[in-house]
């Protein structure tokens, strides 16, 4: 896909996935997405092979849009009804009329290239940050060091039932969770995703949740 859109990739990026890996990526500067009417730029896209991650019989992945390519935007994703939405001032107002306002928080990583998006879970102890990860298949997955704040057990191999409550009042709740070591709190995969629209605001740090609509 690199090759295909003139890109000569060059230099290094260096992130960590949220078991801890590392992850080294050569890099190309101004890549332009075209969707319709539609025209994302990003300064920065990291190159890398996407077969290392997948299952061997995963169909071939061209690439990645990550959020940063939405710096200045407000983007609704509903992984249900496979749709990704620009919002206008106007179609914000009515996308937001009924849904839940929750806490957001954007974090730079990979030296400021990668914009990663966390939502705050309440614990008994305080807020932790979970990861909004439509990469990834799970449901919910746990740190290990946060687990028991959610009557999980931090070594238990199997599934776990889960359940947590974000600001706003939008439940959280799962019946397949797992605990896992990771540099983070905890990731929210498309388990959950795929129940729920998410409305983001990448200038100004916030988002909304609505229920999805059944097909």
């Amino acid at each position: 896909t690199a090759a295909e859109i003139g890109c000569k990739p060059w230099g290094q990026l260096s992130g960590y996935r949220m078991r801890g890996d590392r992850v080294d990526m050569a890099r190309c500067n101004d890549v332009t997405l075209r969707s319709g009417e539609v025209t994302l730029k990003t300064e920065t896209a990291a190159v890398f092979e996407f077969s290392k991650l997948l299952p061997k019989d995963a169909p071939p992945v061209a690439g990645s849009v990550a959020l940063d390519s939405f710096a200045g935007k407000v983007v609704t994703i509903d992984i249900a009804r496979r749709q990704l939405t620009i919002e206008t001032p106007a179609s914000l107002k009515r996308r937001i009329a009924g849904a839940r306002p929750v806490e957001l928080r954007l974090a730079d990583e990979v030296s400021g290239h990668a914009l990663m998006p966390f939502l705050a879970v309440q614990t008994p102890q305080g807020k932790v940050w979970m990861e909004l990860d439509s990469g990834s298949d799970s449901s919910v997955i746990v740190a290990s060091h946060n687990a028991a704040l959610f009557g999980m057990d931090p070594e238990g191999k199997g599934p776990q039932a889960f359940r947590g409550q974000l600001s706003g009042g939008v439940a959280l709740t799962a019946d397949n969770a797992r605990a896992m070591p990771l540099i983070l709190d905890g990731n929210i995969g498309l388990g959950i995703l795929k129940t729920w629209v998410v409305t983001i605001d990448v200038a100004h740090a916030r988002a909304w949740i609505t229920p999805s609509a059944p097909n």
